[in-house]
Formats: structure tokens, sequence, C-alpha cells
């Protein structure tokens, strides 16, 4: 994450000297740690490429990790709670790099695996939530159920996970997002959306132990 935003600062022409110098430690800490040796094919790839080096589409998806970041230090207690799932987390680079990477202690921090298996769930609620509308918009990539019966099975979904605490109140019987119903947000807003439910669900597959290689973590809804 720290490396992709410096991918971002250079592709802008804003690489200075303070994040030049978060990734020289980056690097040094990784090297110093035996990290590498854990990264997935892809990390490994991306990690080993030179300022410059990154697509835009890998710069936009490694921004969306911040997600991911957020679900695990919410396991481990090091966050209060975990945003709507129309917020964001929100990390500055500086806080991101300084985060206490010791292993110590953290299997005690841990929360309970029932809340965290709980808060699986919700993500993958909030996944289906979005490409149930993705759906919607292009009807030709299942056209064996209409639109009307895509809301409805929606609107049944927030009912039942209202009841259960697990969503906030439902706006026009539908999920809650951004201050009105999700089947009324914009095409970017339910692009912010999916990223934050398809990001978290792949943490939470990946603590559940879905798959260790992270390249392969499933987040098919």
């Amino acid at each position: 994450m720290i490396y992709g935003n410096a991918q971002s600062h250079h592709a802008a022409g804003q690489l200075d000297e303070e994040v030049s110098e978060m990734v020289a430690d980056l690097r040094n800490w990784v090297a110093r740690e035996g990290i590498a040796k854990s990264f997935s094919k892809t990390e490994r790839r991306l990690f080993e490429s030179n300022l410059g080096g990154w697509s835009r589409r890998e710069v936009i998806d490694s921004s969306w990790t911040i997600e991911c970041l957020g679900v695990f230090l919410w396991s481990l207690n090091r966050v209060d709670q975990l945003p709507n799932y129309d917020v964001a987390f929100d990390f500055g680079l500086s806080e991101i790099i300084t985060i206490n990477t010791e292993k110590k202690g953290f299997a005690q921090s841990l929360r309970e695996i029932g809340v965290i298996d709980r808060q699986r769930d919700v993500s993958e609620l909030w996944n289906w939530r979005a490409v149930n509308s993705r759906l919607c918009i292009d009807e030709t990539i299942d056209p064996t159920t209409s639109n009307e019966e895509r809301l409805d099975i929606a609107r049944r979904a927030a009912k039942v996970a209202f009841e259960r605490g697990d969503v906030p109140e439902p706006i026009d019987g539908d999920f809650p997002a951004f201050g009105r119903a999700y089947k009324d947000v914009t095409s970017e807003e339910l692009s912010k959306l999916t990223s934050i439910a398809r990001e978290r669900e792949r943490a939470f597959n990946w603590l559940a132990g879905y798959e260790w290689n992270w390249d392969e973590v499933p987040v098919d809804t």
C-alpha cells in the first residue's frame, strides 16, 4: 500500500523527499524482517517494480487495499470499529508506515472468532448487494431474473439484515448508502461501494483461511 502510494505520487509528478524516505524505510523493513518470502507472486512483481513501473489500474487497485488493512487492524483490536460500507477506511501515509508490526501480542489481541466470522458474513452481504446492482445495470449478464425481482430480493435481505443488527436501517426498504436507497446510487458511488465491500470480504476470507495465497483469495458472490 505504501509503495502503491509512492507509485501514485510518481505518476502525478509529486514524489517528494518524505515519500521517497518512506519507500526506503519500507524496503529496509521488508529486507530486515524477511517479509518478501511471504509475498504472493503478484505482490513480489509489484514490489520489485521501479517507481513509475505500475499501470494506472495497478495503482488504483493498490489504493483500495487500505480496506484490507483496516479489516486486519480491526480484527486485531487496533481500530475500534469498521466504518459503514459507504465509508472507506482513512489512514494517512505516515500512520500506515508507523503501524506497530511486532508479532508479539497479536494473538492475544485478536477479536473472538465468532465476531470476526459474523463481520465476514456482513462483508459478503454488501458485496452481494453490489453485484446485484451491477446485474440490474446490465441485464444481459443474467436475463433469467428481472430487475424488479432482484430489487425485491435485495429489500428482503435488507430487512433480515437490519433485524439482525448487521446493517443500518434500510431506506425505501433497501440497503442504505450515501443517505439514500442503494438502488439510487450513482455509477461512481457504486464503484466505491463495490471496491469497499470486495476488499473487506477479501481480507475476511483470507483470515478465515479460505485461501492463503493472497492472489487467489476468493471474493466471488
